[in-house]
């Protein structure tokens, strides 16, 4: 018997026990976020002019969105700032009590317009209006969009949207979808572009959490953890010494009570269910004019050249005579989303891009395996992983994309990788890594 035998029958084991589990496994129980927010990463040039467009994406898998608030931050100021208007604005806040001391209420909360409220307070304020684009987004219609910043430097800005506020007619809100129509848009303006062969990148972060809900105002990507939840109160009317007649919640000694609810749910942000993905502008000094699709460099875009693309899309080669060409969204990468639009009829491109397009195959989250168009992560990426690990299989495309513990540092799949996708896809497990920078 060879002394190899022995090894190869362990990982025929191995792999006969992960067919098992696949097939013996509903797909049903496959982990789905409900929510997925992504910022496009965007190109500016010197010679594009100041004013850019910031592209906002959102995938919602399962609830219908009715309403929301994001903050946007700028991680370097000085280099780029969010377009604003100076404005006077008056503001209506709407509030709820929840503490009644008889006919007076001690403490309140702000509620949205269409809820129960039983306060109004209007504000007068000097405020750095957010400018926004709704035309032809996700949330075209909505009765009420309204940006402002926070800093009033115009290095955040906070943006808050309603499907309706209190008159007919009545927006249905956005119902589960994931398909390439912007969520929302925002402009911003380029101050300082860098020197001749040099780069800026600017980071722009969707600042935890936001908050999207459903027509019932109810979160989207809220998870509930059981906790102990202790609770004081003193008395401030007894009988006898031994019988209180008036209870006043306090925040702690001295107390005349004590309470403890040993089942307490605590909601929070579930990152498993509300995925989000920050953006990177970069900032060039240059931008070469894009013949949309014409990869082979003879002025003609033909099926050719999407077949050109296409194969350096997923292979990565052989090089392209005309790669800019082939970058018709202007980011200065060459992936999926190039050629999706150029399948597309009507699709918009972009007027230029850098000289040098690089292939990116991996964006937001690992674990595409098989590189399909859409950046899906099924049971169709591990049956890849496992065909490759033990099986001689085909050396996926994207071996970036492969890369999926997020706890390992490693340049070349592993059993572990295989193994964190398997508890991602059927046992609620970890999301996969991010996509290497």
């Amino acid at each position: 018997m060879s002394p190899f035998q022995p090894s190869f029958k362990i990982i025929q084991t191995f792999f006969l026990t992960v067919l098992i589990v696949i097939i013996s496994l509903s797909s049903s129980h496959a982990q789905t976020p409900e929510l997925l927010v992504r910022i496009d990463d965007t190109v500016s040039y010197s010679n594009d002019g100041d004013e850019r467009m910031l592209l906002i994406n959102m995938s919602n898998y399962a609830d219908t969105v009715a309403g929301f608030n994001m903050w946007l931050k700028i991680g370097s100021p000085n280099i780029i700032k969010f377009m604003t208007n100076d404005s006077t604005v008056i503001d209506t806040n709407y509030w709820q009590c929840i503490n009644w001391e008889g006919s007076d209420c001690v403490e309140y909360i702000k509620v949205f317009p269409f809820l129960p409220y039983d306060s109004i307070s209007i504000d007068t304020n000097n405020v750095e209006m957010g400018i926004v684009d709704t035309i032809n987004t996700l949330i075209s219609g909505w009765q009420a969009v309204d940006s402002r910043s926070i800093d009033g430097l115009a290095y955040d800005i906070l943006i808050v949207g309603y499907t309706n506020i209190n008159s007919p007619p009545y927006m249905p809100g956005i119902p589960p979808q994931n398909n390439h129509i912007p969520f929302i848009k925002v402009p911003y303006e380029v101050l300082e572009y860098p020197p001749h062969g040099d780069t800026f990148n600017v980071e722009v972060i969707i600042v935890e959490y936001p908050d999207f809900f459903d027509p019932n105002s109810d979160t989207i990507g809220i998870a509930y953890d059981t906790t102990i939840d202790t609770s004081y109160f003193i008395c401030n009317h007894w009988y006898e010494d031994t019988i209180c007649l008036n209870w006043q919640q306090t925040t702690g000694p001295p107390f005349d009570s004590i309470f403890i609810d040993s089942n307490h749910l605590v909601p929070y942000i579930d990152t498993n269910l509300l995925i989000l993905i920050n953006a990177t502008i970069t900032i060039l000094p240059e931008c070469i004019p894009i013949n949309p699709g014409d990869v082979d460099g003879d002025g003609i875009f033909e099926i050719s050249d999407l077949v050109m693309l296409t194969n350096f899309v997923y292979y990565g080669t052989p090089p392209l005579i005309a790669p800019w060409n082939g970058d018709v969204d202007g980011n200065c990468i060459l992936n999926w989303d190039d050629v999706i639009k150029l399948e597309e009829t009507g699709a918009p491109f972009a007027e230029c891009t850098c000289p040098d397009p690089q292939w990116v195959c991996c964006r937001g989250l690992t674990g595409n395996v098989n590189y399909d168009r859409y950046d899906n992560v099924l049971v169709d990426d591990l049956s890849f992983l496992v065909d490759y690990l033990f099986k001689g299989g085909p050396t996926p495309p994207c071996i970036e994309e492969t890369l999926i513990n997020p706890y390992i540092d490693n340049t070349t799949p592993l059993v572990s990788d295989l193994t964190h996708l398997v508890n991602y896809l059927f046992k609620s497990g970890e999301l996969p890594d991010n996509c290497p920078e």
